[in-house]
């Protein structure tokens, strides 16, 4: 089972040839991660519901909520949560296509890097080793890279806490973060994940609202942990 600790975010990683290439492969998923993350660390979910046409507000029933003569926190929370799915979904379908093509295109590129090898030159383990690792490294991060779902997830989630609860765990995480004059490392991947934890482990114990919306302490860890991560994320590409 993947844990914090095996989190990979391409967002955050360090550059090199191979998250050079995984980035052009996942380049407009990255884009629809990275709006959904400034959607959420900068309470912007009203934009996308005023960005909706006429006849979607009529015919979802938006006008009706709008129009309802007493306030209703579910209600609320409906039109708020269409508007998201609305943006992330229409998104979703337009860039969802491009990834297969990219991802062909870029571990072609490679194998013909290890066939133009092997022709000029005698058998070089070395060199062909590296080849098949990097194809090896880039499929498996394509396979397994959080930054999407994540994002998603904790945006999904701290929609629904803020219109049914009126709770922002991004607030709570912004205000706790500046109280522990807490601050991101990002001279490596590796340094960066370890200083998301040493300021996890300065969190916790502050950490006394009931505003998480799981029961099990590990569950709670996961998702604060996580939060860092998008945090980490919006202030590298803010």
């Amino acid at each position: 089972m993947q844990t914090d600790k095996d989190r990979i975010f391409v967002l955050l990683s360090d550059d090199n040839k191979e998250i050079r290439i995984i980035k052009d492969i996942l380049e407009n998923m990255l884009d629809l991660a990275s709006k959904t993350i400034k959607y959420l660390f900068e309470e912007r979910f009203d934009e996308l519901k005023n960005k909706l046409d006429e006849i979607m507000q009529f015919t979802t029933g938006i006008k009706r909520v709008d129009n309802l003569p007493i306030y209703y926190l579910p209600a609320s929370y409906y039109s708020y949560m269409l508007a998201y799915q609305k943006f992330f979904f229409n998104s979703y379908k337009i860039r969802q296509g491009i990834i297969l093509d990219k991802m062909l295109q870029n571990i072609l590129k490679e194998y013909r890097t290890y066939n133009i090898t092997n022709s000029l030159h005698e058998w070089r383990v070395d060199e062909n080793y590296d080849v098949l690792h990097s194809i090896s490294t880039i499929v498996r991060i394509v396979e397994n890279w959080d930054d999407l779902w994540v994002s998603y997830a904790v945006a999904s989630l701290e929609l629904e806490n803020f219109n049914l609860s009126n709770m922002s765990n991004v607030r709570v995480l912004n205000e706790k973060y500046k109280e522990i004059g807490a601050d991101f490392n990002y001279s490596s991947y590796v340094e960066l994940t370890q200083s998301i934890d040493d300021i996890f482990k300065c969190l916790i114990p502050k950490w006394n609202e009931n505003s998480i919306p799981f029961r099990t302490p590990s569950d709670q860890a996961h998702y604060i942990k996580d939060l860092l991560f998008l945090k980490a994320c919006y202030e590298g590409i803010s």
